[in-house]
């Protein structure tokens, strides 16, 4: 910037050349020259050519200025150079900012120096625990985000979050851009791949700035437990404080969720994952209070449920989701909960969520969560295909990628030898079990029926029957959920499906599927039994 106040004279090329630097996977410029200038009748001499040292290939602008000065020398032309008035040996050629440099030097910027300022905080603010003799015995009082039955959502460290990523992400965007009309004028519609980097990050700018407008709008939205802490065997519930003005009618939904957290990988190539164990959903009670409106839940929550653990390596911990559509902003928060084996039940919730029903809405019954026909006497069930269709697409498109990168891997193998002969059949075997799985999750049906003494059970693919089975009720043993499939939709929410199975001499039937809670899954498990008398 200060370049921009200094003077220009006529210079003269001793050298002027475009140098190439080769690597492995790259090739660098540089554009390199030797002038002579003179201010005030002083002869003075220089090399500086540009204000950025060094070879890079970003762009082409060493190339452009070497070829350029290549010419100047070879028809002994004369050069504009730039100097300092106050120090006249302080001289530059070309004094041109260069964006796509300094977005490319932002980026280290960014990464290095955010990751290292990361360090330091953390170091310095290190793990916090309360050590107290009472904290032996009850664990949750040892971790001060719980102590106070005051727990707070992970809005605003989310928020903070999404601002890094996005301004990483934009960071690392930019010089795409920049280079984006070179790339074009080179390879063509390749540039509009690049392309798609910007608009990840715009997309992310969008969502960056809806997460700070929700936070703004609902503040932290403190949760009360009762009991406290929740129960395995017991009850978990209690009261969220929002303070925004009490709307009647509002539904809020709330999701329950018991998650495994492991780390899968090793190395560089180490990533956490979850798996959702159980899970029950419902409703919130919604209710005036002195600031706003005061949301109310309570799940009944079975035995032998893994409780919450010290967040390291592979542990167990448990969630809660909030979510309620409102004009403008929707309400979406996230707590992790302390959840124990004390068998506790609530003082104070009194409702059962799983079987809340908002205003205008029926009361939940088993009739009402299956697809039950009554034919005379025989009451039949039926799941036709392409009912779960982003799963089975999910599943379809992530096993034929893979199942096609093996075989392309097989397509080198035979000049890389052996080991991608290897590779090719794994990806090729792996990848086309998963896809297989989705056209079956697309394309299976199943129709259940019963009349009052037999069960009848056809899985059909395509229309086709694979699997038949016919029961006696006498035969039925004992009819169950199961835990069935788990999917992520967005953020910290995961979504569980449950099966209603009977298990007989011949082996498991499946009566019902697709069921969105445990207690969805309960109630119609009761159902069968009483329509079976098992």
């Amino acid at each position: 910037m200060q370049m921009a106040s200094w003077q220009q004279t006529p210079g003269t090329l001793i050298s002027a050349e475009l140098s190439h630097h080769h690597s492995d996977d790259s090739t660098t410029y540089k554009a390199e020259a030797q002038y002579r200038y003179r201010v005030n009748g002083i002869e003075y001499s220089g090399d500086r050519v540009a204000i950025h040292g060094g070879s890079d290939n970003i762009g082409d602008f060493q190339q452009q200025l070497g070829r350029r000065l290549q010419r100047l020398y070879r028809n002994q032309k004369p050069v504009t150079v730039y100097y300092n008035p106050s120090d006249p040996n302080q001289a530059v050629i070309n004094r041109d900012l260069r964006w796509g440099m300094i977005g490319f030097n932002a980026i280290f910027i960014i990464v290095f120096g955010g990751a290292g300022l990361g360090l330091i905080i953390f170091g310095l603010r290190g793990k916090r625990v309360i050590d107290t003799p009472e904290a032996v015995d009850k664990p949750w009082l040892a971790r001060p985000e719980w102590a106070d039955n005051r727990i707070l959502s992970g809005a605003r460290l989310g928020m903070y979050l999404f601002w890094g990523f996005t301004i990483f992400w934009n960071a690392l965007s930019i010089p795409a851009a920049i280079a984006v009309p070179e790339v074009w004028r080179k390879e063509g519609a390749l540039a509009l791949l690049i392309l798609l980097f910007p608009l990840i990050g715009m997309g992310l700018f969008y969502w960056t700035v809806k997460q700070t407008l929700e936070w703004r709008r609902f503040g932290y939205t403190p949760l009360t437990m009762d009991p406290f802490p929740g129960a395995i065997g017991g009850d978990v519930g209690g009261e969220i404080q929002v303070d925004v003005p009490y709307e009647s009618g509002l539904v809020c939904e709330v999701t329950l969720s018991s998650i495994y957290s492991y780390v899968t990988g090793s190395g560089k190539n180490r990533s956490r994952s979850e798996s959702v164990k159980w899970q029950d959903s419902g409703y919130a009670q919604v209710e005036p209070a002195a600031r706003g409106m005061r949301l109310g839940f309570r799940f009944s929550v079975p035995e032998g449920l893994n409780p919450s653990e010290e967040e390291t390596g592979d542990y167990y911990f448990w969630r809660l989701n909030i979510k309620a559509e409102q004009p403008g902003i929707d309400l979406d928060r996230s707590y992790t909960i302390p959840v124990y084996a004390t068998a506790e039940k609530s003082r104070f919730q009194h409702l059962d969520s799983g079987r809340e029903t908002p205003q205008g809405m029926p009361e939940l019954t088993a009739e009402m969560l299956l697809p039950l026909r009554r034919n005379g006497m025989v009451q039949e069930l039926y799941y036709p295909m392409l009912r779960q269709p982003l799963l089975s697409t999910l599943f379809t498109v992530i096993g034929g990628i893979i199942a096609i990168a093996g075989v392309m891997l097989w397509g080198k193998a035979a000049q890389e030898g052996m080991p991608l002969y290897f590779m090719g059949g794994l990806f090729t075997f792996l990848g086309s079990m998963v896809a297989l799985a989705g056209l079956y999750t697309a394309f299976n049906s199943l129709y259940v029926a019963w009349d009052g003494r037999q069960v009848v059970t056809i899985r059909r693919l395509l229309g086709i029957t694979v699997r038949w089975k016919n029961v006696r009720y006498h035969e039925l043993r004992e009819i169950e959920l199961k835990k069935g499939s788990t999917s992520t939709q967005t953020g910290n929410t995961h979504k569980i499906s449950y099966h209603v199975i009977a298990q007989t001499q011949q082996g498991k039937i499946v009566l019902a599927e697709n069921l969105d809670s445990h207690t969805k899954a309960k109630l119609v498990t009761e159902f069968f039994r009483k329509q079976f008398k098992t």
